[in-house]
């Protein structure tokens, strides 16, 4: 769990900071990741979504979000990989950045 800070205190200093509003989409079809700490992950990214971000505007640079992102870099690389890319992806979306397609990178 102590790797997730890194990721959700980015992800609260993201929200913070104003920026482009962008259309919210929750994908109820996202792949629930695999693996009891990927799980968990997963479950601290769905809190963001349902409890945290109703609250913020929008303002994620790329498409797809990076919640969504999220959900995809742990379901395709599990937890460590996974969170790394995050992590990296949550940095990068931030004011001056021209945003745009930004996929989860294949393995």
């Amino acid at each position: 769990m102590i790797a997730l800070l890194p990721v959700v205190f980015a992800a609260a200093l993201k929200t913070a900071l104003p920026g482009r509003r962008t259309a919210r989409a929750a994908d109820p079809a996202a792949p629930v990741p695999r693996g009891t700490v990927a799980a968990g992950l997963y479950g601290a990214v769905h809190h963001y979504r349902t409890r945290i971000s109703p609250t913020r505007p929008a303002c994620c640079r790329y498409t797809p979000s990076c919640s969504t992102y999220a959900v995809q870099a742990l379901h395709r690389h599990g937890a460590l990989r996974g969170t790394r890319l995050t992590a990296g992806r949550l940095l990068r979306c931030r004011p001056g950045t021209r945003g745009g397609p930004d996929p989860v990178p294949d393995r």
